[in-house]
Parts: structure tokens; sequence; C-alpha cells
């Protein structure tokens, strides 16, 4: 009894020094665990202001290390900051010429640039609830199960049976830009293609699809110098939200120039004033429309099934790019055209409408936080029979053949 007492004292001893050491070396973890993802699945879309790399591509690859630098790039690109992979690990601190780095180095990178970053400790759940937040989240994973290397890549999506990465290896690329899978052979030139994508080319907003089970081995990087530092997740706060702005238009759909109008001040929008609604509607060439569900949390119309996808314009955006994005942003589906249907005065807004034709996986529609939460494919039938008070957008059904 007496033996097995001091083993396990000298265990608890070694495992206390163990983690302060791991603490000064690498930084404190934050353990957040959570019982459930809010979602079954969720993918982090470009933002307008998300900057491309010179290729006109989303990604970019290392050669040889510094991946903390590569993915902590990325997720700058993604809040519209011109970043390079190899610059930003040169300002990373806590780290070694090798391209070796700590995760305190990526908190202490963003601090510097006034984003708080915190490294979290918990499970899936959790990493998936903090995608929801829509930005890509950095995660500290193995090179190979099994193997010692560690790797800093950016998950920017999930389904119940992957987890997506926007990775800078080429040799792990395994998607096209349209996020179908390639064989092995056919990786390096997929690599090439995922770096000099166009806009038009690149539809996906990852290079790279790990099944969940061998992601969560991938996480796992716990081993005998770091006991307690395993599924390893950098949280973003949330930067404080800027104004909405709009351009303003008069009743002949004509910009008036010198004239901002802003979100939350509708009321402040003078007579003969408007901004721009851009609606979509949707068919598959398969002859069926998509429906979406509005957000539970929406002040009008929660919970209620949409003919549309939509919203408003944002200053700079004519009406055809700003229901691109809408489109993207609420759906996933980047369309390299749209039909204009008509236009119409509401009270303080003019409303644009499209149609988009699309033949996008059925099953690769996403949701935006707060705006919506589920999606349908019906038939023209089946959306012509829904009464009009059942329908946000019920005016779409004139254009549905």
């Amino acid at each position: 009894m007496f033996i097995a007492w001091e083993i396990i004292k000298f265990i608890l001893n070694v495992l206390a020094i163990t983690t302060i050491v791991d603490i000064i070396l690498m930084g404190p973890l934050f353990p957040h665990f959570e019982k459930r993802a809010k979602r079954s699945k969720f993918f982090v879309s470009p933002k307008k202001e998300t900057v491309r790399t010179e290729a006109g591509s989303f990604f970019e690859f290392q050669e040889g290390g510094g991946c903390a630098g590569f993915s902590s790039a990325f997720v700058l690109r993604h809040l519209g900051e011109n970043a390079k992979g190899d610059e930003v690990f040169k300002e990373v601190p806590f780290t070694y010429g090798n391209g070796v780095a700590f995760p305190k180095g990526i908190t202490g990178f963003f601090k510097k640039r006034g984003i708080k970053m915190k490294a979290c400790c918990g499970n899936l759940a959790a990493l998936q609830n903090e995608l929801t937040h829509g930005n890509p989240v950095i995660v500290v994973i193995r090179s190979f199960v099994g193997k010692s290397f560690l790797h800093f890549a950016c998950v920017t999506g999930y389904d119940e049976e992957n987890i997506y990465f926007a990775d800078s290896i080429k040799d792990w690329v395994n998607v096209d830009e349209a996020g179908n899978l390639i064989k092995s052979e056919e990786t390096s030139g997929a690599e090439s293609a995922s770096e000099s994508s166009s806009t038009s080319e690149q539809k996906v907003y990852y290079n790279r699809v790990v099944p969940v089970a061998e992601f969560k081995k991938l996480w796992n990087t716990s081993m005998l110098k770091m006991p307690l530092y395993f599924n390893i997740y950098f949280a973003m706060s949330a930067p404080a939200e800027s104004k909405e702005l709009w351009d303003a238009y008069n009743s002949n759909l004509e910009k008036i120039e010198g004239l901002t109008l802003v979100r939350g001040e509708e009321e402040k929008i003078p007579e003969g004033v408007y901004h721009l609604v851009c609606e979509i509607l949707v068919r598959h060439t398969d002859g069926s429309y998509l429906l979406m569900k509005r957000d539970p949390t929406k002040p009008l119309y929660p919970d209620m099934w949409e003919a549309t996808a939509g919203g408003s314009a944002l200053q700079g955006e004519s009406p055809v790019e700003g229901a691109m994005r809408e489109l993207r942003e609420e759906t996933g589906i980047v369309s390299k055209s749209l039909e204009k249907l008509d236009w119409s005065l509401g009270k303080t807004c003019i409303h644009c409408r499209f149609l988009c034709v699309t033949d996008c996986k059925k099953d690769s529609i996403i949701f935006q936080k707060g705006e919506t939460c589920a999606y349908r494919w019906v038939s023209a039938e089946e959306l012509l029979a829904i009464p009009d008070e059942e329908l946000v957008g019920w005016q779409m059904k004139r254009f549905v053949k």
C-alpha cells in the first residue's frame, strides 16, 4: 500500500511539473467543453472583404515549416487584411528558425493586431460551435496519426462525416475547386489549380477533407512531454460590430451620390430615398426550387420558410454584386451569373429580384448564423401550393415555372 501511494505521488508530481513547464513554454489552455453541436453542419463563407492571394486563390502553400504563420495569414485574409504566410511567420513570437511555433505565439501575434485569440482545450462540439461564429478556427493537429510532429491548420467547416480544412501543405490537398474529392495521383494537379483558381472557379472555402474519426486521432496531441495539451483550438473574440452602410437610391433605381444610409436607422431615411434589397429565387437544373428556413432569432418572420435568399446590398455593391454575396453567404451557392427578374419600390427599400439556376449538389447547402437554419428542395407544384401567408417572399411565385 505504501509503495503504491509513493508511485501515485511520484506520477502526480511529474504531471504537475510537466504541466507547469508546458504552460511556461506553450502558454495556458482554457478548457471549453460543450454538450452538443448547435448545427449538424456548418461551413464558413468568405466575407465581402476577404482577400485572395496574388494568384487569385483563397489558399497559399508553405515550403518547409511556418504553418503557424500560414494559418494565421489565412485568418487575416478572411478578415480583410492582405497577409502572406511567410511574412506573418516572421512576426509570430516564440518561434524557432526551422518553422516551429508554440501556441502562445499565435495568441501573442493576434494580440499585437488588436484581436483577442484564446487557446482552448475542448471537445468536438466546442470546436464546431466556435466555427458557427463565422470565422476560420486554427487547430493544432498531428501531421500524421501516431506521429509527434505537430501542425497548425484552419478548419472552415464540418458535417456529420467530415472536417474541412484550409490547409497550407500542398501534399494534403484532396479536393478540387468545386469541393469534389480527388484521387491521390491527381493531387499535384489539384494543388496548382487550388493556388491559381479565379473567383469564378473556386467554389469552396476548403482544400482538404478529413473524416471525423481520423480528425479526432490527429487532434489528440497528448503525449508524454505534454499530457494535458490536446484538442487545441483558438477561439477568436468577435470584433466590435461596425455599422452596416448602404448606398442611397431614388425611385428610378439611380444612385444618389454623397448620401449614405445606415442599417438600424431606417426611420431617418428621407422620403423618396431607398436602399437596395436583393432577393434571389434558386432553381435547380432538375426543376426543383430551394426554400430556406429563417433563423428563430430573426426579429421578422422567425422560423418561417422563405422562397428567396437575400438581404440588403452593402455600400459600394451593385444590385447583382449584393445578390451574389447574399446567395453565397446564406446558401453556399456560388453563381457566375444571375438572371434579372424585376424590381419594385417598398417603403424605404427597392426590391431587386433575381433568378439563380444552379447544378450544385443538393445536399451542399450551408446556413448563415442568425439568418437561416434549415433548407429543403420542392417541386414547382409544391412551391405554388404553399399559402402566401406561410411563405416569406411569396411574391416570387409568379416567376415559378
